[in-house]
């Protein structure tokens, strides 16, 4: 499910009746940030408002889940593959809970040894030698009065913490990454069985 073009279809959808996201919002007593959050594509409207949504919009749930407009002649068919879309994120979902103990700790011990992981572990590393090395410039400087050399260090520090960030966040997309694949496999293995 496309949640941008979901997201995108309830806004336009809106808009047209002439209706505020705050208007919507107050007919559907969620908050404005929730509408947001939906017309943004950051997530689906509850079960329970898709009714209420259409009502106001004067759209289906079909139409809702699929967004766009759907022909009548269509609606069959497009509302099956929303269903089957559905039951396969709820598969998705469910797969790990379904997994036996001795599996849960296979997919643990998997992950411990993924690049992933030892990633994030020398970032822990990085950051409390980082601590350490600040907490050794302060002394350093306040009371041997080593002003030059600290604030030599000062500078390069302050360079190296300028790309930590950009490192981090590549750490995590990279651990991001492999938690989707260690997901994938644990659905495959589950549809083997």
């Amino acid at each position: 499910m496309n949640l941008n073009k979901v997201g995108t279809f309830i806004a336009t959808a809106r808009k047209a009746k002439g209706l505020t996201q705050s208007e919507l919002a107050e007919k559907l007593h969620v908050t404005d940030r929730a509408v947001s959050k939906w017309e943004c594509g950051k997530g689906l409207p509850d079960s329970s408002l898709m009714l209420q949504i259409g009502e106001i919009l004067g759209i289906s749930v079909t139409e809702l889940l699929c967004g766009e407009k759907v022909a009548s002649s269509d609606v069959v068919a497009k509302a099956e593959e929303n269903t089957v879309r559905l039951l396969q994120e709820i598969e998705n979902y469910r797969c790990y809970s379904e997994l036996d103990e001795d599996e849960k700790k296979l997919l643990a011990k998997e992950y411990k040894n993924s690049t992933s992981a030892k990633t994030w572990k020398t970032m822990n590393i990085v950051s409390i030698f980082q601590a350490a090395f600040w907490t050794a410039l302060f002394l350093l400087s306040t009371f041997l009065n080593w002003h030059e050399v600290a604030t030599t260090v000062l500078l390069v520090c302050m360079v190296l913490n300028a790309t930590l960030p950009i490192i981090i966040l590549i750490a995590r997309m990279a651990q991001f990454s492999m938690w989707l694949n260690l997901r994938k496999n644990i659905k495959e293995r589950h549809l083997n069985y």
